[in-house]
């Protein structure tokens, strides 16, 4: 049996820096996701209310006369929203 030398193969190395910014970019993904999955969610609302709005018998008042309505949260009084801005945007 043959062992490889030890410099055939090595391993990355990488420095605490390099490894802080991968996870940094990590989370700003997966704040960049939910905040795209928020908007997402957002717009079903806004088009639910508006076919509820449709059925409503003539007479009546529309359930939802502003399809916007208490649906969009503020979210940049928290203080990590500096870091997140970029990522957050698509709420805006």
């Amino acid at each position: 049996m043959r062992f490889r030398d030890m410099d055939d193969h090595r391993e990355p190395t990488y420095d605490d820096t390099a490894l802080y910014l991968h996870e940094e970019q990590e989370v700003a993904e997966l704040v960049k996701a939910l905040a795209e999955y928020a908007k997402t969610l957002e717009e079903m609302v806004v088009e639910l209310r508006s076919q509820v709005n449709a059925l409503t018998p003539a007479g009546q008042s529309e359930p939802f006369p502003d399809l916007h309505e208490n649906i969009y949260e503020v979210f940049d009084d928290f203080p990590a929203y500096p870091k997140f801005k970029k990522s957050l945007e698509i709420l805006d």
